[in-house]
């Protein structure tokens, strides 16, 4: 059973000493001791670095607490049993609430995970994304506050709200009269000639051509658009939240006793552990996977051996890509045991795929515990850990466990207030432009007053120093510092807080400025007992070199006080329209003039482009975040022009389409006008049921990738790109994708200072002097999806009135079909635009992709009638699809289609809702990414750069 031992996922929890909760309206900060209230259990929430207060030695021990950032119902955990934060009046008073969300919770209110990690996490604040019957009332979103929470978004044509929410609280939220459903809130992450040649796009200037209509637009809702001569981009907006793209860790605990596991908050890459030197098998061998005797003492606990009875040449590794990450460490729990003359093993890095290797740690005679290590020297896209044998031992083995890999994208300021002054900066690699400073309290000392520095036993963790801010000393006394912000893509300000207020309370505000303090925001507000840790709020409105933040008494009332600490502003430097470069290489293919570099143009040239970024620096969101991004679409697409929605991204299908948020957002869409392409997935080598979300809607249009060996209309050679993702889709049987288009090595645009361009200069296109640095080749469902769309706009150029279901269903109609193949994986076959602008059909529903199930007997597959589901012969499945191979209506049963014996699937044997996936482990954990980045399409797996995986894309071989 996965919960049989907690999980190490860059957070260790140390606990102190159990004590009384004391919580008084006097003063209880000493300024050199900590006495007065007995200890009671804390967190280290600080890395250990000089100046931090982290209670164990080693970088692990105080890492930034990222649980809130987590999407895994199973990465919440430490490296020992959590311990509760320090309690509170609130928390006492909400005793029996918490008590009752022990209590079996309505799995049609709340999903299964979310269920799990609420049970196991104490008041640890988590974050939710909660679906209503209607849009929440203010009470509603007040309702959070009361729970101790923090909501992060909420809607105005969705009925939801994302709130970050104490754990313990969930289940009171669920049995909320409005609330629908709740789960977490998860993660979402990030052309050639021939490729046109390949899908029929007419050449500008001929006769089948259609120039793009200047008043048609495509939101490109990606990781920005960055301003480029090849692009036409009309208007701008940004949704990725600042709070939670920062950080981030990778972990595996050989739960699903598997080298592919993958949990944490990001994924490690396609590729698994990878054996060198033995079987390669993951059960058997020198290197293998057992059960009982690990590093964590528990008889039914996984790990990986590797004995030392074997050669130098004896290893196991796998990659970890890192884009953008300024710093990372690497956490192993060991053991070393049956050591009979000498043994040892060694913990290796590599920057460059493992070309060259470098020593990390080396492990020798017997020994065991948990450690942590700095692997910041190895950072980039090549990188990959290994342990290798390197003093051979004939009984002695080496056990790992609880390895995790954390990491940092951000420079940050900090102040932790162990100096016990104002100009303090314990460390970080920002430098404060000055003190704080007071106003209003009738002295600027850091030691004395209403406001100022101490120890407490009442500080948000007991006994370390915070900042104490009393509203008894009057109205508008505060305590400011600047910031300097410029040039800043992202920015959040994060601290931990406790509020002790008395029978009348006062109010104290949180309040950022971007012009030195002329105007200001109010970000919170505090007036009753409540305690937090890492609450973060987004500074990105305030990137100027004259940010400030302060804390404002705004009603006076002693006893009223506002305890601070570990006050820290992590910020992100670059590109402020797409630091990454996904989404401009997307814009490129779908719309790129190709005027300033000779190459060929996007499908639609110089069409208008709308930003909409709902994803970070290294192509990562939250469901949250897109669907922040699609209501700003449905409220404003159709006065500024918008018929076309490119999602080029995908989450791990969790739940049915009838209740998906991501899908509910997008199908609100194409029922309001909008045509809604998605990219199908990157998951292919997985096989069968591996469609991303929202691409398993019915109503959406879903594109998969083929790879066209750069052989434009010689067809011969053409094959589905090895990664693009097959259907039908997990839980729901929906038969997709809807269509294939070249996905293969596309050149496009990209930022002169993207993140995938230093991190792959080997991919960047070679050009003029003109457009050098201008553009790279990648691969992926996220470039194929780009040609449709593309596609769709020409369509629309040509017919403006068409509705979303007949573009959809004339792509499918239309598409080149592919003799004897798997419409699972090829869909309707491949985008041909000329075809699709020649198509006539006109359909009068919403051309929902078919459903499939098994015959009763479950030897055959059937497939709903598209020509009934349609309502016309004409999209009959032997005009979508390709007539005669695997369409066969021989088979009786109503309105259904026959796939031949169904023997892809081995007697239906994927049909389990998708056990195949380990628990899950293929989705890792539900994040979602940006469809596409540098698949490797056309040749096998190996150890050169021909295949080799790189977390979540591939490097191509030229």
């Amino acid at each position: 059973m996965r919960g049989k031992k907690s999980m190490a996922v860059g957070v260790v929890l140390i606990a102190a000493v159990v004590g009384a909760l004391c919580i008084g309206t006097t003063d209880d900060l000493d300024a050199t001791s900590s006495t007065g209230v007995a200890q009671q259990l804390a967190i280290a929430l600080v890395p250990s670095q000089p100046g931090s207060r982290a209670v164990m030695p080693g970088p692990l021990t105080g890492f930034k607490n990222l649980q809130d950032n987590e999407s895994s119902p199973y990465s919440q955990e430490g490296d020992t049993k959590a311990p509760a934060r320090p309690p509170t009046i609130r928390h006492l008073m909400a005793a029996a609430a918490a008590a009752a969300n022990s209590q079996p919770m309505d799995p049609a209110r709340v999903s299964k995970r979310l269920a799990t990690l609420s049970r196991a996490n104490g008041d640890r604040l988590i974050e939710v994304l909660v679906r209503h019957e209607y849009n929440p009332s203010d009470a509603e979103l007040a309702q959070i506050d009361a729970l101790g929470g923090q909501v992060l978004r909420s809607y105005e044509n969705f009925p939801f709200m994302a709130v970050r929410l104490p754990a313990n609280r969930v289940g009171e939220l669920a049995r909320s009269n409005n609330v629908s459903f709740m789960d977490i809130n998860v993660r979402v992450q990030s052309a050639s000639a021939s490729a046109r040649q390949t899908a029929s796009v007419p050449l500008s200037g001929a006769a089948t051509s259609y120039p793009v209509s200047t008043s048609v637009g495509v939101a490109v809702v990606d990781s920005g658009v960055a301003v480029h001569a090849d692009l036409n981009v009309v208007d701008r907006v940004a949704f990725n939240d600042a709070r939670t793209s920062f950080f981030g860790d990778m972990y595996d605990g050989f739960y699903d006793y598997t080298y592919r596991e993958s949990y944490g908050s990001e994924p490690w890459s396609h590729t698994p552990w990878v054996e060198k030197g033995d079987d390669g098998a993951e059960l058997t061998g020198k290197i293998h996977l057992r059960t009982g005797n690990c590093p964590a003492g528990d008889a039914t606990e996984q790990c990986l051996e590797i004995s030392a009875n074997s050669t130098t040449s004896t290893a196991i590794e796998r990659p970890v890509s890192l884009i953008g990450a300024r710093e990372a460490w690497l956490g192993i729990r060991h053991m070393v045991s049956g050591v009979s003359s000498s043994a040892a093993f060694v913990v290796e890095a590599s920057s460059n795929f493992g070309l060259t290797w470098s020593t990390v740690t080396t492990f020798s005679g017997a020994s065991s515990g948990y450690q942590s290590y700095n692997v910041t020297p190895y950072l980039g896209p090549l990188m990959k850990i290994r342990f290798r044998v390197t003093d051979t031992d004939p009984t002695a083995t080496l056990r790992v466990d609880d390895i995790d890999v954390w990491y940092r994208t951000s420079t940050f300021y900090r102040d932790d207030f162990e100096t016990l002054s104002y100009s303090g900066n314990s460390w970080g690699n920002e430098l404060w432009p000055g003190p704080w400073t007071e106003t209003g309290d009738g002295t600027v000392s850091a030691s004395a007053g209403t406001i100022y520095t101490g120890l407490g036993s009442t500080c948000p963790t007991s006994g370390n120093a915070c900042m104490r801010i009393d509203a008894g000393g009057g109205v508008n006394d505060s305590i400011q510092r600047s910031l300097n912000l410029s040039g800043v893509f992202a920015a959040a300000l994060s601290f931990d807080y406790r509020m002790v207020a008395g029978a009348t309370p006062g109010a104290i505000v949180l309040e950022a400025s971007k012009d030195a303090g002329a105007t200001w925001t109010q970000l919170d507000r505090f007036s009753s007992n409540v305690q937090g840790f890492d609450k973060r709020y987004d500074l990105t409105p305030f990137a100027t070199a004259n940010a400030q933040i302060r804390f404002r008494v705004t009603n006076a009332v002693a006893g009223t006080v506002l305890r601070i600490d570990n006050v820290e502003a992590n910020i992100e430097r670059g590109n402020a329209n797409d630091q990454l470069g996904h989404g401009t290489h997307i814009a490129g293919i779908i719309g790129g003039n190709g005027g300033s570099s000779g190459l060929q143009p996007g499908v639609a040239r110089g069409a208008r482009i709308h930003q909409v970024r709902v994803l970070d620096g290294r192509g990562r969101g939250t469901v949250a975040d897109l669907i922040a991004g699609l209501d700003w679409i449905y409220t404003n697409g159709q006065s500024k022009g918008i018929k076309i929605v490119n999602m080029s991204l995908g989450a791990g299908v969790n739940e049915s389409n009838t209740t998906d948020p991501l899908v509910y957002a997008a199908e609100r869409l194409w029922d309001k006008g909008f045509v809604v392409i998605a990219s199908a997935g990157n998951y292919g080598i997985f096989g069968n049921m591996t469609i991303t979300s929202p691409g398993n809607a019915r109503k959406i249009i879903t594109v998969g990738s083929l790879t066209d060996m750069g052989t434009g209309s010689n067809y011969a050679d053409d094959f589905v790109s090895l990664y693009s993702s097959r259907g039908p889709t997990l839980i729901d049987h929906v038969l997709k994708p809807d269509l294939i288009a070249p996905g293969n090595r596309h050149v496009a645009t990209i930022p002169s200072d993207s993140r995938l361009k230093a991190a792959f200069p080997i991919r960047m296109f070679a050009c003029s002097t003109g457009c050098s640095g201008l553009y790279m080749e990648m691969s992926g469902t996220s470039m194929a999806a780009a040609q449709v769309s593309g596609a769709a706009l020409l369509m629309l150029t040509k017919s403006p009135t068409l509705s979303p279901a007949t573009i959809k269903a004339r792509l499918m109609r239309s598409a080149r079909k592919i003799a004897g193949s798997d419409p699972t994986a090829t869909g309707a076959g491949v985008l041909n635009v000329i075809a699709a602008l020649n198509d006539t059909g006109v359909v009068s529903g919403q051309a929902l992709s078919p459903l499939m199930s098994r015959s009763d007997q479950g030897s055959a597959i059937m497939v709903e009638d598209t020509a009934a589901l349609w309502g016309n012969a004409a999209w009959g499945a032997g005009y979508l699809w390709n007539n005669g191979y695997l369409w066969s209506n021989n088979f009786t049963a109503a309105n259904g289609y026959l796939w031949s014996d169904g023997y892809l699937w081995n007697n239906g044997y994927l049909w389990s809702n998708g056990y195949l996936w380990n628990n899950g482990y293929l989705w890792s954990n539900g994040y979602l990414w940006a469809n596409g980045y540098l698949w490797d399409n056309a040749v096998d797996g190996g150890d050169g750069l021909a295949g080799a995986s790189s977390s979540s894309f591939d490097l191509i071989a030229d």
